[in-house]
């Protein structure tokens, strides 16, 4: 029986690091866990501890995580494939890096009172161990990244991992099937000269909670609303900014316009939405031509609908001199090929 608990203890070496990462505000980097046969030796303590009484085998880290304030908890395993010859596990050790005397050993584990056997890799059955051991910190902030490849992944980790996962993907399919926003645009509060979009005489931001610059937005006006949306030429595109959504038009309104905002999948690394200019949550319409599709502008001789509906006065796009060809002209052609 050990004089001293199981359990894991911050050497002195340890808390000397502790207060000289807190006083440059460096993190602490953990580099290796070892494991060893041995005991604390008779006149010292875990705390004076700097190296293992016995080494025996390297762990493998293949956690680490902040589960408390001040805490760092570091998960490591071992493998008989490493072991040449079995051997009871009564101690093992964390190491950290410390910026002047290199790597030291920080947390000291005593395990004597309920060691664990390890065996070699001869042996036909192999010994896969998996050791949690909890080391104090204080205020430093800890490199979480130090995670050996060769580390297998348990089954608690792969349950940890999923939970991440679907919680990842309900924020991600939040921000790509959208939030809809009902919105009122204001007669007042517009203002001139906005940069990414000088065609445009107006604008106007809308404050919305929980917006960003990396979010597309659509807006759609109320039915009831789009006579007023066309007769200030408003544009249905818009842009997304920290908190609001700016919107566009030509004139200011004389009454409030009711509309809604999609807000949809952010823009990958940096926030430009392919196809679109400028940056942030901006997307801008290109232009059409034969090849591609695009937005176009309404010309004299074509109206516009309430409801979107696109139709052309042919007397109107067609003056008489520009007519194709007349009743005469279509008899006599007849004619010729026919005869009379």
């Amino acid at each position: 029986m050990s004089a001293y608990n199981d359990g894991n203890y911050l050497t002195e070496k340890g808390r000397a690091l502790i207060a000289k990462l807190m006083a440059s505000e460096t993190e602490i980097k953990f580099t290796r866990a070892t494991v060893g046969s041995g005991s604390v030796p008779v006149g010292s303590s875990p705390k004076e501890m700097e190296a293992l009484a016995e080494h025996r085998v390297d762990g493998v880290l293949s956690e680490i995580s902040v589960n408390n304030p001040g805490e760092v908890q570091i998960v490591f395993q071992v493998f008989s494939r490493d072991v040449q010859v079995g051997f009871l596990a009564s101690e093992a050790a964390i190491w950290a890096e410390d910026p002047d005397e290199g790597e030291i050993l920080y947390t000291y584990v005593v395990m004597d009172n309920n060691p664990e056997f390890i065996r070699a890799s001869s042996d036909p059955v192999q010994k896969f161990a998996e050791f949690t051991c909890i080391n104090i910190v204080g205020s430093v902030e800890a490199d979480l990244t130090v995670i050996n490849p060769d580390a297998i992944a348990t089954r608690r980790m792969v349950d940890a991992l999923q939970t991440e996962v679907d919680t990842l993907s309900a924020i991600v399919r939040s921000s790509i099937l959208g939030a809809r926003k009902d919105i009122v645009i204001p007669t007042t509060g517009w203002q001139t000269g906005a940069e990414e979009a000088p065609e445009y005489a107006y604008y106007i931001d809308i404050e919305i909670e929980g917006v960003h610059s990396r979010l597309t937005p659509m807006v759609t006006v109320n039915a009831e609303d789009m006579e007023k949306a066309y007769n200030i030429c408003l544009n249905s595109v818009a842009k997304t900014g920290d908190g609001f959504v700016r919107l566009y038009a030509n004139e200011i309104p004389n009454e409030e316009i009711n509309a809604s905002v999609m807000l949809l999948m952010p823009a990958a690394d940096g926030g430009d939405v392919p196809g679109g200019g400028g940056g942030g949550g901006e997307y801008v319409l290109p232009t059409a031509t034969a090849s591609r599709l695009g937005g176009v502008k309404i010309g004299d001789g074509v109206a516009v609908e309430n409801d979107g509906t696109i139709s052309i006065d042919g007397e109107t796009v067609l003056s008489d001199d520009e007519i194709i060809a007349t009743d005469e002209d279509t008899e006599d052609v007849i004619k010729e090929v026919f005869g009379e």
